[in-house]
C-alpha cells in the first residue's frame, strides 16, 4: 500500500499489463541494502526512450536517498537513452524529478463530461485531431 491508501487498480491488472510488454523491452531496477531491497523502478524501453512504469522505495528506507540513488545510475548507465519519469501532479514529486534534469511538459486529458456535452466533446476531440 502506498502511503497507506488502497490502489485504485489492482496490482494483478498491472502485472498483467506489464507482462503483455515484451520482456526485451522492460527492466525492473533494484537497490539493494544488504538482502534487503531499499528502493525500486520499473521501466519499458521504446525507440531509445526508458518509460518509468513505477517507482518506490521500502517503508524502512524513506530517510535514505536510495531512490535517488537508483535514478542517477540508471541514467548513468543509460546516458544515450532519454528518461521519461511520466509527470506527477504532486508538487513533491514533480520537485524530485527536476532535480534530475526533467523538464515539464503539459499534456491535455478528459477527466469527465456530463451527459450533455459528451457528444459535442467527442467531436471536437474528432477535429483537433485531424
Amino acid at each position: 500500500l502506498r502511503q497507506n491508501r488502497k490502489p485504485l487498480v489492482p496490482s494483478e491488472r498491472l502485472e498483467n499489463v506489464w507482462n503483455q510488454i515484451p520482456t526485451e523491452n522492460r527492466i525492473c531496477f533494484l537497490a539493494k541494502n544488504g538482502d534487503e531491497v531499499a528502493a525500486a523502478t520499473a521501466v519499458f524501453c521504446w525507440e531509445k526512450t526508458l518509460y518509468c512504469w513505477q517507482m518506490g522505495r521500502n517503508a524502512s528506507a524513506l530517510k535514505s536517498d536510495a531512490l535517488a540513488w537508483l535514478i542517477t545510475e540508471i541514467l548513468k548507465r543509460y546516458e544515450h537513452f532519454s528518461f521519461d519519469f511520466n509527470g506527477s501532479s504532486t508538487p513533491s514529486i514533480g520537485r524530485f524529478f527536476r532535480n534530475f534534469g526533467a523538464e515539464h511538459h503539459t499534456y491535455f486529458t478528459f477527466s469527465h463530461f456530463s451527459k450533455s456535452i459528451k457528444g459535442k466533446g467527442f467531436s471536437l476531440y474528432k477535429s483537433i485531431k485531424q
